[in-house]
């Protein structure tokens, strides 16, 4: 049996959950989605979430329409904040390219 038609189960309908398996089924695999509520992001309508964008060369929201999915919402690009270490010393960073983006989930 093909590595591609064994099924790949994925727990969580969420953001993250969703995004793997349409790359997932967009590259061959079957892939199966587990969600035990009966209203995927119902949870989270309404809230933010940062999509960060600093762990790789190609900019999230290139990567996210390479995936078929539109930026048809709020994605708003941020470039400068202040992080905290486990002293709470205050450390300003910033950037030339967005670190994140703020989504909002609707």
């Amino acid at each position: 049996m093909d590595k591609k038609d064994q099924p790949i189960e994925i727990v969580g309908a969420g953001p993250s959950g969703l995004a793997a398996a349409i790359t997932l089924a967009n590259n061959g695999y079957h892939v199966v989605v587990y969600e035990e509520r009966p209203d995927v992001g119902h949870r989270f309508h309404g809230d933010f979430q940062g999509l960060e964008n600093w762990s790789s060369e190609e900019d999230i929201t290139h990567l996210l329409s390479g995936m078929g999915i539109k930026i048809n919402f709020l994605c708003q690009p941020y470039v400068e904040g202040d992080l905290y270490g486990p002293d709470l010393c205050r450390v300003p960073v910033r950037s030339p390219l967005p670190l994140f983006y703020l989504v909002r989930r609707v």
